[in-house]
């Protein structure tokens, strides 16, 4: 059985911004409708705008169980980050929200990490490799990294893409990407340097102290001389 895509559409910065921004205050049935008429005009055909808004209910209002306390932590702190930061609050749910999304940018950035720029063919092979050398495949590897690069996470060259990176200044945004990256490891503790160096968060510098766990979800203990532990409380 082909393992699911779902991501096959290029999702702009401010369309997300729009959907966090709407959800808190709209019902999910309200919520199809306020979403077709905000990408009315700017997505040609209605198939497209589907698409559209149901990636962004996924990501923004359709969240999965397990992922609702991030969820809601998420809705509290987006508002009072500025625009380049809350770019950090879009990419986890998308991350939680789709696997496709999560293998490829977690592709892209062990690529990353062994060189400077990455050809587009490089990721659509390897993202075939692992779903299948379909379509549908190739159409949302090329979404994904179009709205990767409207983001302005990536800077395109010809058909090269480099990394531009961006610093997490708030700890409870460091900590609640760290909390995600732990979800999504499916165990409730990790060596913190696998976490704030994971390759899915390639754009995101995370660097982490103690302090910035006090009152958080997450704790934090040293086992041995450099080795640093994140867990659930």
């Amino acid at each position: 059985m082909a393992k699911p895509v779902g991501f096959d559409q290029k999702i702009l910065f401010e369309e997300m911004e729009f959907t966090a921004e709407e959800v808190v205050r709209t019902s999910r049935a309200e919520m199809y409708g306020k979403l077709d008429q905000f990408l009315l005009g700017r997505i040609k055909g209605d198939k497209s705008r589907k698409n559209a808004t149901t990636i962004l209910m996924k990501i923004w209002s359709l969240v999965d169980d397990n992922h609702v306390e991030l969820h809601e932590q998420a809705l509290e702190l987006i508002p009072n980050l500025p625009s380049e930061q809350r770019l950090v609050i879009h990419w986890g749910m998308t991350l939680l929200a789709y696997p496709f999304f999560h293998d490829l940018v977690k592709e892209l950035g062990s690529l990353f990490v062994l060189q400077d720029e990455v050809a587009s063919s490089q990721v659509g092979r390897k993202m075939k490799s692992i779903y299948g050398d379909r379509r549908r495949v190739e159409v949302a590897t090329g979404a994904i990294l179009s709205s990767l690069y409207s983001w302005g996470v990536l800077k395109r060259e010809k058909n090269n893409y480099k990394c531009m990176e961006t610093v997490i200044a708030e700890p409870q945004l460091k900590i609640w990407l760290l909390n995600v990256l732990l979800q999504l490891s499916g165990s409730n503790v990790a060596a913190l340097d696998v976490l704030t160096n994971s390759p899915a968060i390639f754009p995101f510098q995370c660097q982490v102290s103690p302090l910035d766990f006090e009152n958080s979800p997450l704790s934090v203990s040293r086992q041995g001389i450099n080795m640093m532990f994140v867990s659930t409380r």
